[in-house]
């Protein structure tokens, strides 16, 4: 009897590490600083490479240049983990092997992902304030333990729960939400303006005039189009396209809304702008004769 139940023991923690040490995704990019902590190990170590394999409980951190790309092998979810991150990547299997359904426990940092529609359940996204449910969209997703997390719905849409008070909203594409250690959740508005620079301080803020406003729609209450000077807010997920603007720089800006009016940038892309030069010849002849060149 007792041998009986010594090999039963064995064969439940012996699955029980297979279904630990699973398969179910694989990095398609790596560089900079990244270290893997394997579910079956208590430490980080570096050397996660492209064509790594990630197991079920597997975490992945990365340092202050690091960068990783994750594939989940049902589906082609992707992941793209950004510097700073500690992300955990769960995915629990069936044998009918229908999909995986997919959980990502993010400590802090900031993570891209591209969902596709899944063939289980929802794709979860957990931080320590709140945890996000979809079922197939592509959404930026910012943690910070201390303050709470920002997320960016680039399409489809997300449900953003708060964990202390249960609230939740249903984020859109082209709108951003917010979810705080507080307790509250809010949507916001992203809209595209066109701008002229009129100051710009790295990494805090920018004012700009000359605004037109060029997709989205604002509240009655808040004005964007023709308002000026207007004040917007660099921030930590903020990218610049074209180098970072200079004073008289004309700007596009793509950036969220919120319903106070303040507005911070997601994207701000440098116009390049084309001039014209024109050359007027004339021959012995009389004849005359127009050149002209375009240049940026």
């Amino acid at each position: 009897m007792k041998r009986v139940i010594v090999v039963l023991i064995c064969l439940v923690v012996g699955s029980s590490l297979l279904v630990a040490q699973e398969n179910i995704a694989i990095t398609t990019k790596a560089s900079g600083d990244i270290s893997l902590k394997r579910a079956s190990e208590d430490e980080f170590k570096a050397g996660i490479k492209l064509g790594t394999r990630i197991n079920n409980n597997d975490q992945i951190k990365t340092g202050e240049e690091g960068y990783a790309v994750i594939v989940f092998l049902d589906d082609k979810t992707q992941l793209k983990i950004q510097p700073n991150s500690v992300v955990q990547i769960q995915g629990e299997t069936e044998e009918s092997r229908t999909g995986i359904e997919k959980r990502i426990n993010v400590d802090t940092g900031k993570l891209k992902a591209e969902v596709a529609e899944q063939r289980r359940g929802e794709f979860i996204i957990a931080t320590p304030t709140s945890v996000a449910s979809v079922k197939g969209t592509i959404f930026w997703i910012i943690v910070d333990p201390t303050t709470g997390d920002q997320l960016v719905v680039e399409s489809g849409q997300v449900e953003l729960t708060n964990n202390i008070t249960g609230q939740s909203v249903i984020i859109g594409e082209n709108q951003s939400g917010s979810s705080s250690q507080t307790g509250e959740v809010e949507v916001t508005i992203t809209l595209t303006i066109s701008a002229t620079v009129q100051e710009f301080s790295e990494g805090v803020s920018m004012t700009v005039n000359n605004v037109s406003l060029v997709s989205g729609e604002t509240p009655d209450n808040v004005t964007i189009e023709g308002s000026g000077p207007l004040n917007v807010t660099i921030g930590d997920y903020t990218t610049f396209e074209g180098g970072q603007p200079s004073v008289g720089d004309n700007v596009t800006i793509n950036g969220t809304l919120r319903q106070d009016g303040s507005f911070t940038a997601n994207v701000v892309s440098v116009v390049e702008e084309t001039h014209r030069l024109e050359i007027e010849f004339e021959n012995n002849d009389g004849e005359r004769k127009k050149l002209e060149i375009e240049y940026e």
